[in-house]
């Protein structure tokens, strides 16, 4: 099984991971599929993922909305009352 797979069964049973692999090599994917899980089986997930590029949260942002995950991208750019509004 690969780290993606084994990180995303993780992620989805509620275990904490940090990951540390080379760029390009799919992280991105691993945090992905336990949202994916949790839509499809009805459950109310959220993932925070820290990134130190804005342009990949901008990338996540798009693609995970377009998969009807409601995501915020918390930047220099999007740190406003509306970003951090409690419901």
């Amino acid at each position: 099984m690969n780290y993606q797979v084994k990180t995303a069964l993780a992620i989805y049973e509620g275990q904490d991971i940090v990951g540390c692999v080379p760029t390009g090599a799919g992280k991105t994917l691993s945090f992905w599929i336990p949202l994916l899980m949790a839509q499809e089986d009805g459950k109310d997930k959220m993932s925070f993922v820290v990134t130190p590029l804005n342009l990949l949260g901008k990338q996540n942002v798009k693609a995970l909305e377009e998969a009807s995950l409601p995501t915020v991208a918390v930047s220099k750019e999007t740190a406003n009352q509306k970003t951090f509004k409690v419901s």
